[in-house]
């Protein structure tokens, strides 16, 4: 098991942040536990393959699966990447590929960082600040991915050890998942460099502290997400430091790339070859135009446009509509802007800004050195302020969610549906965190997916979608076919509904 695990990381660990070494001139015959792991730069490279797992991105870990599901995006231009299809119409199959896709992709890294959590403890020329920090990224690693894993399928198969496998395990139940991620979070906190001391795009104890409260906040344990987040909120000790970048215009610049509101996203590097760097921009470029476009997916719907407020500026940076303009470079012959045209969106007429709207790309846009941003600060302040509005402490809750809005209007601007408080933190889940994979998730949570996700969610004069809800998944995917093909145990069943 661990021989095959290592060649794993002989094929994939370059794409982490550190440096690559001689290791790819070594044969695979040549490595064992007993030769490897045993130096701090080994030990760089083997939690380096575990974050290779991200950059599947171009294939089949696209970012806007559950965005899919929701009412604020269509996956869009018809068949071609037609397995997320089915996320549009709330109709997944057994047999989609995404759906396998993504369970595989987040079992590979959790076998990688299961290789690093037995290994680098004992090797023998590892420091011991290396040891801390590798083992400390592993747990990470290894509690997002499982977060990851139990949103969308429920209770699954606990691999916490290299003579494990998910293909002769029954799936744990839901609690014990979340108990395991509490528990290699706060391994993490434990072991991880302050965020000041933290290499940049390495997780630092803030954000494991801050996956922490997010993890409590997806069960709705609101009392546990609030004093997770809490010290994070009031910089308790001064050891956080996070902030919002005042212009929402340039989050997503590469200039931005691990910026003031960075909690963890995963780094790109320009030029690389694909599999090697990220692509999402590629991904959600417009279609159709004369210079530089892209695949044109995760259009916007205009449910989702409607949801902004008049003056709140996200809405321009998060969607593109007819004669916007895109970036300074994409010019006409003539010298005159090339602007965004409905036709190039056909389902909606509308797409995705984010990452995409005042970017200039050069000739990379396939492989130019743009982030993606898996957890930012305006995330966790909305979290809190959800926690903290359910928890009883309102003052707290309006302050954060205040916080955020001032961004949003470059004013302080009173919330949406002041009244209510629960529709306000709602509302500025959604537009905040708009086509960044979160909505679903949070409909299911809140019990009103079914409410929302109905057959006109997605309407639009030229495409209409009919949603159909599984009411007995209760929001959950299926596990993939093939899963259920190899795995014998009898406690490894199908979620209901598929």
């Amino acid at each position: 098991m661990k021989t095959n695990y290592l060649y794993l990381i002989l094929l994939a660990f370059a794409v982490g942040t550190g440096s690559c070494s001689d290791f790819l001139d070594r044969q695979p015959n040549e490595l064992s536990a007993a030769t490897f792991y045993n130096t701090d730069a080994e030990a760089e490279e083997a939690v380096n393959a575990v974050y290779a797992v991200f950059y599947n991105f171009y294939e089949n870990h696209v970012g806007f699966d559950a965005d899919c599901l929701s009412d604020d995006i269509i996956k869009g231009h018809g068949t071609d990447f037609a397995d997320y299809n089915s996320f549009n119409t709330g109709q997944l199959l057994t047999s989609n590929a995404a759906v396998k896709g993504l369970w595989s992709d987040y079992y590979q890294g959790i076998a990688r960082a299961n290789l690093v959590l037995e290994n680098v403890p004992s090797g023998t020329a590892v420091s011991e600040a290396k040891k801390k920090q590798v083992t400390g990224e592993a747990y990470f690693l290894r509690a997002y991915f499982y977060f990851q894993l139990v949103q969308r399928y429920g209770g699954v198969p606990l691999v916490l050890t290299t003579e494990e496998s998910t293909q002769e395990m029954p799936r744990a139940s839901v609690e014990s998942v979340y108990t395991q991620i509490a528990s290699d979070l706060k391994e993490a906190i434990g072991l991880l460099p302050s965020n000041a001391q933290a290499a940049p795009g390495r997780p630092g104890q803030g954000a494991a502290q801050c996956l922490y409260g997010l993890t409590f906040l997806a069960q709705n344990k609101f009392d546990d997400a609030y004093a997770a987040l809490k010290p994070v909120v009031d910089n308790e000790g001064g050891q956080y430091n996070y902030a919002l970048v005042q212009d929402f215009s340039e989050m997503y610049q590469p200039e931005n790339n691990n910026g003031p509101e960075s909690v963890f996203e995963i780094q790109s590097r320009s030029e690389a070859p694909l599999g090697l760097t990220l692509a999402y921009n590629h991904w959600v470029r417009p279609r159709g135009m004369p210079k530089r476009g892209g695949l044109g997916f995760a259009m916007p719907t205009q449910s989702l446009y409607n949801e902004f407020e008049p003056g709140d500026l996200r809405r321009e940076a998060t969607i593109l509509k007819q004669g916007d303009f895109i970036a300074d470079e994409l010019v006409n012959d003539d010298g005159t802007s090339i602007t965004f045209e409905a036709d190039w969106a056909p389902e909606t007429g509308m797409n995705n800004a984010k990452y995409v709207k005042w970017v200039d790309v050069g000739d990379y846009q396939e492989q130019m050195g743009q982030n993606k941003k898996l957890i930012r600060y305006a995330e966790v302040l909305l979290a809190f302020a959800e926690a903290a509005h359910e928890a009883g402490h309102p003052a707290e809750a309006e302050a954060a969610l205040l916080t955020v809005r001032q961004r949003a209007f470059g004013t302080d601007t009173p919330p949406a549906h002041s009244a209510d408080w629960t529709a306000a933190i709602r509302h500025e889940r959604r537009v905040e965190l708009a086509t960044e994979n979160r909505r679903y998730f949070d409909l299911v949570r809140w019990g009103i997916a079914s409410q929302v996700l109905t057959a006109d969610c997605k309407k639009h004069p030229n495409y209409n979608l009919s949603y159909v809800w599984n009411t007995s998944a209760n929001g959950l995917y299926p596990l993939p076919q093939t899963e259920l093909d190899v795995n014998k145990n009898p406690e490894f069943r199908q979620n209901p509904g598929y």
